[in-house]
């Protein structure tokens, strides 16, 4: 039996519905429909999203805190992941004045338990909503996590990357944000910060650099776009990949264009389930694209 946080009723947003997030329908692989706890009414309200690492410093969920509650304070719905760390604490900070959206990586029933619980009542308690693209049993797995993310992404008008090692979740939905050409920003840090080098990385690359909540209103206000020149290229070479995943690169680079045959041919050793969800992540951090014949190449 699915947990029902303040017994609230699981609500189901079709695609084709006006309730349904509209800046969502931007993205190649929208949903067809949502699975929504909360109030389903303020998906299309204004909002920005705030993400960063699990592994926050207390300076980092400060940050994330104040933020939060100062782009709450003006009306602005946070958006978030859910996770312990920045999410977390952005998601809290919010609801002291405000409204607070989470998008879960997985089903209702696998998600909310434990001390999940907590926050998702006081979400719900206080008007926002929590969000899954998926059926209430399907468990969360890695690439839930990063399909996740481009739904973070998407539904926000900008995104702020509070604290963010390289290579991390926030860094996936701060690629997302790049590709929709939305607005980006990122916080500052310590050279020797190794939870700031993706954000610093960011700044170096086109992000806005962000010391004040106040730049966030003002851009949103101006409805200005960010040109990123370099970091596309630069974050998805192949000296970047993560090991796990070159050899199928490297497959793709050789051939510049194979299809899913090809590859379950070629790597025959690892189990068709295993391909595709690599595939996914791949495609999903910019590594490789599909045409429209499903062909896959080097992006």
């Amino acid at each position: 039996m699915i947990y029902k946080p303040l017994n609230q009723e699981i609500k189901i947003i079709e695609k084709d519905s006006p309730l349904f997030p509209k800046k969502l329908l931007q993205l190649k692989s929208c949903p067809k429909k949502l699975y929504v706890l909360g109030d389903e009414t303020i998906l299309n309200a204004c909002s920005v999203s705030i993400v960063g690492t699990r592994n926050s410093s207390s300076l980092g969920n400060t940050i994330a805190s104040n933020f939060a509650e100062s782009l709450s304070k003006n009306g602005i719905i946070i958006v978030s992941g859910g996770a312990r760390g920045i999410d977390s604490y952005s998601h809290m900070a919010a609801i002291k004045n405000g409204k607070t959206i989470s998008y879960i990586a997985g089903g209702f029933n696998t998600i909310l338990r434990g001390s999940n619980i907590i926050m998702a009542e006081r979400i719900i308690s206080s008007g926002g909503a929590i969000v899954s693209e998926y059926a209430p049993d399907i468990s969360a797995k890695n690439y839930t996590f990063l399909c996740r993310n481009r739904l973070i992404a998407a539904h926000s008008i900008a995104t702020i990357i509070i604290e963010a090692p390289l290579k991390s979740g926030a860094m996936n939905t701060a690629k997302h944000a790049i590709k929709l050409k939305k607005l980006l920003f990122a916080i500052p840090w310590d050279i020797n910060h190794i939870e700031g080098k993706g954000c610093n990385h960011l700044i170096k690359n086109g992000a806005r650099i962000l010391t004040s909540y106040a730049e966030v209103l003002c851009e949103i206000s101006n409805n200005s776009q960010i040109t990123f020149d370099n970091f596309i290229d630069d974050y998805s070479d192949s000296n970047t990949i993560e090991h796990e995943y070159l050899h199928y690169y490297n497959f793709i680079k050789e051939r510049q264009s194979v299809s899913i045959n090809d590859i379950y041919d070629f790597f025959k050793s690892i189990s068709v389930s295993d391909i595709n969800s690599d595939l996914l992540i791949m495609e999903i951090n910019g590594y490789i694209k599909q045409d429209t014949i499903g062909n896959y190449s080097i992006n």
